[in-house]
């Protein structure tokens, strides 16, 4: 005989599973088309530590993890990590930016993070 508590449990863990990883996806697409991720692409195709590292870049990607885009009508505020994928290695670069209603984004840290080291990417950090 069937137990419904037991169906009605299991159905409600479902929801919840499924209600969380959709609300994940929404924020990370949210994310990843943001203008911060858009700047944060260019600073890395931009910057010769990058390429130094990785050689060719081949792709890069919004990290998994740890991600966040917050802004309304008078500034801005971002924190993530971009995945990059190139010929010799693959890096994880960490991005504080920030904007205020007059600018655009403007990356206040960028770290290149290896097995072996933390590189600040910015000459003056």
């Amino acid at each position: 005989m069937l137990d419904l508590k037991k169906i009605d449990k299991k159905i409600l863990i479902g929801i919840c599973i499924v209600f969380a990883l959709a609300v994940w996806t929404a924020a990370y697409l949210a994310c990843s088309s943001s203008d911060a991720y858009k700047k944060a692409s260019e600073f890395i195709l931009s910057n010769t530590a990058v390429s130094d590292k990785v050689g060719k870049i081949l792709k890069s990607r919004l990290g998994f993890y740890n991600f966040m885009v917050s802004e309304n009508l008078k500034n801005g505020s971002a924190e993530f990590s971009v995945v990059v994928s190139g010929e010799k290695a693959n890096v994880d670069v960490y991005f504080i930016l920030t904007k205020n209603l007059s600018t655009e984004w403007v990356v206040r840290k960028a770290t290149l993070i290896t097995e072996n080291e933390n590189l600040s990417l910015l000459e003056n950090p």
